[in-house]
């Protein structure tokens, strides 16, 4: 099928559904049309068994999309950099021990729990997935998606600190991800041989690497803006530094792109808020960036409830989709708790932070697009996809539904809490934030 019209095909699709769920459903956008293609997409496959030729031209035109290289190379930047722009960096850093070791120790955590857990899993149903591959879809579903939860978060009235949280971790945790990805990957196929030093090496160039970039990246960016008075010179300018920035660092400097972009975007949204910018002018340039980040939601979501056609399950392999979401949600608990407890003391760990914190720890495209790279040739390539898939979809759809009930329940949407006595390890890591809100009591029951 020819790309324009898979295009328009893949349009007409994105405006039905969105119309669908604006007029009938009024879910979020993010779940209402991941819900609504899901549907339209086992509409299709049934009638695919039935060898209806739309249903097995809809198929062929999934197939044409690469998923993996549309998103993680032509749309992931642009939505990083549309969601950090919001962000204001000092509320990120007044979390940043937290938000380090959820990037950091709790993906290398889940990882391996994930990966034993799915193993368990695999050989209880009698299929066929060496430790190795086990341990590559740990890698590749650890790691939360800043689109999905951003997307989210949007819609839950969250408290700030919970949202800053949850944010920051989505943002940073992709290189270790990524990074383990490729590492196990490599492993598995044989082409890479990877020692412990290697490995910290890697990860530091993809993650500092990517920080020193971006940072450079929006300094030389706010350097040049400086007196421009121009909005539509302003977008053009933006959209320049998100489309070359991640070439640059994806192909040139072997960094994480991920991170160059969402700190870049971090430092341009903060040079906007602090310098002598007139409020037209920025206006101007939030509403472009929320339409841009709106319409390729839209798209992402679609595509992602449209992968489905590319699913071949089994009874087998269904099992071990349900058990696998088990899985990753206790895994996630317990990666989550682990950091907690560490910086209390292992004395007090808030219950309702760490189960709104799983809960909202959501995984979406970064995740398909990963398991999709795996290649064709590989023999368990279809049951990682498939698991993939199954957790990605109950993420968004049962998890970002049910978030804002659950912090309706616990009476968080609107929390103030009074302080209790915090030990001088959490203070440390705290300075100079300890108003009457979530935030002093992250750790406290």
């Amino acid at each position: 099928m020819p790309k324009e019209e898979v295009g328009t095909i893949l349009m007409l699709i994105t405006a039905m559904a969105s119309y669908i769920n604006h007029r009938y459903l009024h879910l979020p956008k993010s779940i209402g049309l991941t819900f609504v293609t899901f549907f339209i997409s086992m509409i299709i496959v049934l009638l695919h068994h039935i060898d209806v030729s739309l249903a097995v031209n809809m198929i062929e035109m999934i197939s044409t999309l690469e998923f993996s290289h549309t998103f993680l190379q032509r749309m992931l930047g642009f939505l990083l950099f549309a969601g950090a722009l919001q962000i204001d960096y000092r509320d990120l850093y007044k979390h940043k021990l937290i938000i380090g070791l959820l990037s950091t120790v709790s993906v290398l955590i889940s990882t391996f729990l994930i990966g034993v857990g799915t193993w368990v899993v695999i050989q209880f149903v009698g299929l066929q997935l060496p430790i190795l591959y086990c341990f590559l879809f740990g890698a590749l579903i650890s790691p939360t998606d800043p689109v999905a939860v951003m997307s989210i978060l949007k819609s839950t009235k969250a408290p700030k600190s919970l949202e800053m949280k949850i944010a920051g971790e989505a943002l940073f945790n992709d290189a270790m991800g990524i990074v383990l990805f490729v590492a196990i990957s490599g492993l598995a196929n044989g082409t890479l041989e990877l020692s412990i030093l290697d490995f910290c090496i890697f990860f530091l160039r993809q993650a500092v690497g990517g920080i020193i970039f971006g940072l450079m990246l929006g300094q030389i960016f706010s350097r040049l803006i400086k007196g421009i008075d121009s909005s539509f010179v302003l977008i053009l300018m933006t959209i320049s530094l998100v489309s070359t920035g991640y070439l640059v660092a994806e192909h040139y400097l072997n960094i994480s792109a991920v991170i160059t972009i969402g700190v870049s975007g971090l430092s341009v949204g903060n040079t906007l808020r602090r310098s002598g910018f007139s409020l037209d002018l920025r206006n101007h340039l939030y509403d472009f960036w929320e339409f841009v980040d709106e319409i390729l939601n839209a798209f992402l979501f679609v595509i992602i409830g449209l992968e489905f056609l590319e699913i071949s399950s089994t009874p087998l392999i269904f099992v071990a989709c349900m058990a696998t979401i088990g899985i990753t949600v206790i895994a996630r608990w317990i990666s989550v708790a682990i950091p907690l407890a560490w910086i209390t003391g292992f004395r007090y760990i808030n219950s309702q932070l760490l189960w709104l914190m799983t809960w909202g720890g959501m995984r979406g495209g970064i995740s398909i697009a990963l398991a999709l790279m795996i290649p064709s040739t590989v023999m368990y390539r279809n049951t990682i996809v498939a698991i993939t898939y199954s957790v990605v979809i109950f993420s968004i759809i049962v998890q970002g539904m049910t978030i804002a009930p659950l912090m309706h329940k616990m009476n968080l949407s609107n929390a103030r809490f009074k302080p209790k006595k915090i030990e001088d390890v959490i203070i440390s890591n705290m300075p100079n934030h300890l108003p009457s809100s979530l935030d002093e009591q992250a750790f406290t029951d």
